[in-house]
């Protein structure tokens, strides 16, 4: 039996109908396509450094803990992280701050903050590129003890904060990655 043009033309579009019918709800829904916000592209590649940490405070002092003690911790974790810490100002700052916190209501407890800030160069687009650095990121780490324990919980809420900041590093990259993946169709 032979088939008429018409017959053809028909099947052929029935098949398109058919095909499309089980092809669109295969199709994906959302996009996949990722878009990085910008707090977090800001971050992305960060692998060397300038560092600033605040002098401890008078209360600090004398208790087992020392400026050199608190830069050596700080500088190890950033290091150990295959961080470099480098002079060059085209390099975002790490700001460290350090507050400590104790109140006469409550004399034998002791609290600390620990602040790293990170600065980077920026550009505004809304002045015309005005150029400025900024915070892009603050990590902070906190802790509370025992007043008599107040060195080590210097020490720990450091060591914490640069843990932080370099599992927050990390994260960007990993982040960055799976964007660029998404966007090559990955």
């Amino acid at each position: 039996m032979r088939s008429s043009p018409r017959t053809n033309a028909l099947v052929v579009v029935l098949g398109s109908i058919a095909l499309l019918t089980v092809m669109l709800p295969a199709a994906p829904i959302l996009p996949t396509r990722r878009n990085l916000p910008d707090e977090i592209r800001c971050l992305v590649g960060i692998d060397r450094v300038r560092l600033e940490i605040a002098p401890i405070s008078a209360q600090m002092r004398g208790v087992g803990v020392s400026q050199e003690k608190i830069n050596g911790i700080i500088r190890k974790g950033i290091t150990g992280s295959d961080i470099r810490i480098v002079s060059d100002e085209d390099a975002p700052m790490l700001s460290v701050t350090l507050w400590p916190m104790h109140t006469p209501d409550l004399p034998k407890v002791f609290a600390v903050v620990v602040m790293i800030d990170i600065q980077q160069r920026v550009a505004l687009l809304r002045r015309d590129g005005d150029k400025m650095t900024l915070p892009t990121t603050s990590i902070m780490a906190r802790n509370i003890g025992r007043m008599r324990q107040r060195g080590r919980i210097l020490e720990d809420s450091c060591r914490t904060a640069v843990q932080l900041l370099v599992t927050t590093l990390r994260q960007a990259d990993i982040d960055a990655r799976a964007d660029l993946n998404a966007k090559a169709g990955g």
